[in-house]
C-alpha cells in the first residue's frame, strides 16, 4: 500500500519562551506562525494546472431555493466542457454525482433540474472563449432525462 499524506496549506511553527498550556508567548517570549500553500499546490499553480472559474457568472447564478445547485452544475459543466465539445449525464447519475437525493420519478427530477438548466444556457465558461448550450433530451428507454452539454462559441 502506497500512502501519501495530502494537504492544501503548509505551516511552520516558531516559539521561544511560551506558556506549553495556552501555547502563547511569555513577556520576553516571541512566537512566529508561516502558513503558505502546500508544495503540491504551489507546484500545480507554476505548471498552470489550476483551472479557474469566471468568477461573475458564477455568481450571478441564483436559485429559487438557494440550493446553490446551478452553481454546481455551472463548475461542473465548465471543467467538463473545458476538455472536450460535448458532455451527456443522465440525471440519476447527475444527482449521484453531485451528492443530491434521487427523485423516484423522472418528473420530479426534471422539475429539480430545469430552471438550472435554463439559467446556465448561454453563460460564458472557459474564460469567455466558449458558451454553454444545454438542455434536457428524454433517454432512449424513456426512464429519465438527460442533460446535454455543448460549448460553443461566443
Amino acid at each position: 500500500c502506497d500512502v501519501q499524506n495530502f494537504t492544501l496549506l503548509s505551516y511552520s511553527w516558531y516559539a521561544k519562551g511560551f506558556n506549553e498550556s495556552t501555547l502563547r508567548p511569555n513577556d520576553r517570549g516571541e512566537s512566529n506562525v508561516n502558513i503558505c500553500f502546500s508544495e503540491f499546490v504551489t507546484n500545480q499553480f507554476l505548471k498552470k494546472n489550476i483551472k479557474s472559474i469566471m468568477l461573475d457568472p458564477y455568481l450571478s447564478l441564483k436559485d429559487q431555493a438557494r440550493t446553490g445547485l446551478t452553481q454546481l452544475l455551472y463548475t461542473m459543466l465548465d471543467y467538463e466542457l473545458s476538455s472536450k465539445d460535448d458532455f451527456h449525464i443522465s440525471l440519476i447519475n447527475l444527482c449521484s454525482r453531485l451528492g443530491l437525493s434521487t427523485y423516484e420519478y423522472k418528473s420530479a427530477r426534471k422539475r429539480v433540474f430545469n430552471l438550472s438548466i435554463k439559467q446556465l444556457h448561454g453563460q460564458p465558461i472557459i474564460n469567455g472563449r466558449y458558451k454553454i448550450d444545454c438542455n434536457l433530451t428524454e433517454a432512449e428507454d424513456e426512464k429519465d432525462w438527460v442533460l446535454v452539454a455543448h460549448r460553443s462559441q461566443p
